[in-house]
Order: C-alpha cells, then sequence, then structure tokens
C-alpha cells in the first residue's frame, strides 16, 4: 500500500462523513484513542510548507494511526448495518457479527497502520462520542458477509 497516496485519497472524498483534517487518529500501544488532529501537533518536527500528508508521514514513523473509511450504525432487531462511506449502504449481518461488532452508537471503521510501515489491519472505534475508554478494536478477519464489505470498502481506496 501507498501510504502518502492513499491518506491523499481518503481526505479528498471523506467529508461527507468526517472533517478531512480529522480523518486520521494516533492510537497507542494498548489500541487506545490519542490524539486526532494531525494539523495541530508539534512533537514531530513539522514544518510550515508541509501539507497533511507530509504531517501524516512523519507522526507514522513514531505512531501507531488509525484512518477512518466510514461510519457505521448497528440495528439491533433486524440485524442490519447502514454503512456510511465513499457509497452509502445497508447490509444484513448475522447476529453472530452483530453481537461481535455492534455498538449502541454510530462508530468509524477504517484501517490501523502499524507505525514507520504499511501494514494495516481493519477495525472499528468510537470516535463520535471521543469516550475516555475509546480504543480501536479489530474486525476479525472472515468469510463474513460483515468482514468482506468492509474490506471491499476499503480495497477500492487503498491505492497500491
Amino acid at each position: 500500500m501507498d501510504v502518502y497516496e492513499t491518506i491523499k485519497n481518503i481526505r479528498s472524498f471523506c467529508d461527507n462523513y468526517i472533517d478531512p483534517d480529522l480523518v486520521a487518529t494516533i492510537i497507542e500501544k494498548n489500541n487506545f484513542m490519542g490524539k486526532n488532529n494531525i494539523a495541530e501537533l508539534d512533537e514531530y518536527g513539522f514544518s510550515d510548507d508541509d501539507t497533511y500528508e507530509d504531517r501524516f508521514m512523519k507522526v507514522l514513523k513514531k505512531e501507531n494511526l488509525f484512518i477512518s473509511c466510514g461510519m457505521l450504525n448497528f440495528i439491533p432487531i433486524i440485524n442490519e448495518c447502514d454503512i456510511f462511506s465513499l457509497n452509502d449502504d445497508t447490509i444484513q449481518i448475522t447476529q453472530e457479527e452483530f453481537d461481535e461488532n455492534c455498538d449502541e452508537q454510530e462508530v468509524f471503521f477504517g484501517i490501523l497502520i502499524e507505525k514507520d510501515s504499511s501494514e494495516y489491519q481493519i477495525g472499528i472505534i468510537d470516535l463520535c462520542n471521543c469516550k475516555v475508554g475509546s480504543s480501536f478494536r479489530p474486525v476479525k478477519k472472515s468469510d463474513s458477509g460483515f468482514y468482506k464489505k468492509l474490506d471491499e470498502i476499503i480495497s477500492e481506496m487503498i491505492i497500491s
């Protein structure tokens, strides 16, 4: 994955579900959410001429970063999941998928990029409420419809 071009691509259309300047969030070693406004960080040696993508790459050398690729809203009883992203969609999910991934609030889905690499994993995080306990939760890789749909959406956004 070309991380620089991927973040540039995602920022180009993400304003229908998140502010482009808040699309990336630092994820601490324990998977808890850190700072989410890369434009306002100053401890990574930024210059005034750095673009958002340049700043992102400097932070990525030292931190794990989560990139939001869309928002999820789970609907109980009928086990549906509304997906707001590049294209909006509603999918039916199994009870097991619902139990493993459901959150009472809207949550963001995306990719966690490991520091100083281009390796990533798909997961979800509660950025909407910025709770103290907000943390990245990996979505278990499987043949399920839920994982496949998220993987499909994310694959369209990633620039190789």
